[in-house]
C-alpha cells in the first residue's frame, strides 16, 4: 500500500512541476501586457529617416542634439527634406587633430549617400557641435546637386570652402564654423544641459576627453579622404 502512495506522490509532484513549467513557457496575456509595457516605458533614442547610424550612442546624442538645440534640429530637418542618406559613425582613421570628416560615397536611385566621421576623443559638448558642423556641410551638399562623388565634392569646396591647411583636401565653410558656437550655447541655456565641456555620456562612458590644450580643435573635415 504504501508503495501505491509512493507512486501516486511522486506522480503529483512530476504533473505539477509540468504545469510551472508550461505556465513559464507560455506567459499569459496579462504578463504579455506588463512586459510590453515596460519595454514602452523605456526611452529609446529617436530614429530620424535620413541621419542614420548603427551606433546606439550616436542615435542618443543626435536624439539629444535634436531636442535640446534649435539649430541642430534645423539642420536634421533639412536634410530630412533632401534627397541625401548621411551616416554618422565613429572612425579610427581620422588625421590627427581633426574633429570630424565628410565624405560623399555616391549616389543611385535619386538618392545620394553621404559619410559623417567624429573623432570619439571628444567630450559630448565638442561631439555634438562637431556633428553639428559636419551636418551644416551635409546641408550645404543637399543644395548642390552637382555634387555626388569625393572629385565632385573637392571641386565644390575649391570654389565655395576656405582651405583648412591640414593634409590633403581639407576645406571648411564660415556657417559651419559658425553653426558650432550656436549649438554650443543652446546646449548648455537648455535645461539640465548646464555642464563642462569634458562631461556628458562621451566622456563618462567611455573614459574619454576633450582636445588637450595647443590640440587642433577647429572641427575642419578630411573632404578628399586621403593625405
Amino acid at each position: 500500500m504504501w508503495r501505491f502512495d509512493l507512486l501516486l506522490l511522486l506522480a503529483t509532484i512530476v504533473w505539477l512541476t509540468g504545469q510551472s513549467v508550461s505556465a513559464a513557457a507560455h506567459p499569459t496575456p496579462e504578463v504579455i501586457e506588463a512586459s510590453q509595457a515596460d519595454q514602452a516605458s523605456k526611452p529609446r533614442a529617436r530614429a530620424f529617416k535620413r541621419v542614420r547610424s548603427e551606433d546606439p550612442l550616436i542615435r542618443q546624442i543626435l536624439a539629444d542634439g535634436h531636442k535640446r538645440s534649435h539649430a541642430f534640429r534645423s539642420l536634421i530637418d533639412a536634410i530630412e527634406r533632401s534627397n541625401l542618406l548621411v551616416y554618422v559613425f565613429w572612425p579610427v582613421d581620422l588625421l590627427s587633430g581633426m574633429g570630424g570628416s565628410l565624405q560623399v560615397k555616391g549616389a543611385a536611385n535619386g538618392q545620394r549617400v553621404v559619410f559623417i566621421l567624429i573623432n570619439r576623443d571628444l567630450s559630448f559638448v565638442h561631439v555634438v557641435t562637431m556633428i553639428a558642423h559636419e551636418l551644416q556641410h551635409a546641408v550645404e551638399i543637399a543644395n548642390a546637386s552637382e555634387v555626388v562623388d569625393q572629385a565632385s565634392l573637392v571641386r565644390h569646396y575649391e570654389r565655395v570652402g576656405i582651405h583648412a591647411g591640414l593634409r590633403g583636401k581639407t576645406f571648411g565653410t564660415v556657417q559651419a564654423r559658425a553653426v558650432e558656437g550656436v549649438v554650443r550655447s543652446e546646449l548648455r541655456a537648455a535645461d539640465g544641459m548646464g555642464i563642462d565641456d569634458s562631461s556628458g555620456p562621451v566622456a563618462e562612458a567611455d573614459g574619454t576627453r576633450p582636445p588637450p590644450a595647443g590640440e587642433d580643435d577647429s572641427h575642419t573635415e578630411q573632404k578628399a579622404g586621403g593625405p
